[in-house]
């Protein structure tokens, strides 16, 4: 699974729909650390908006 894949699982996990709908941002960045550090954002996030902030 890749990384992308495995922030949409966490995502849908987690927010539901919600966080469904920031995986077309996400799906846009190019940059690999950057992408880290939202996978990190989504596993400490409580909210969607928290990762917002960083997209």
């Amino acid at each position: 699974m890749g990384l992308i894949e495995g922030m949409e699982l966490a995502l849908e996990i987690k927010f539901g729909k919600a966080g469904l709908k920031m995986l077309k941002k996400i799906r846009k960045i190019d940059d690999i650390e950057k992408l880290e550090h939202i996978k990190e954002a989504i596993k400490k996030a409580d909210s969607v908006e928290n990762i917002e902030v960083g997209l």
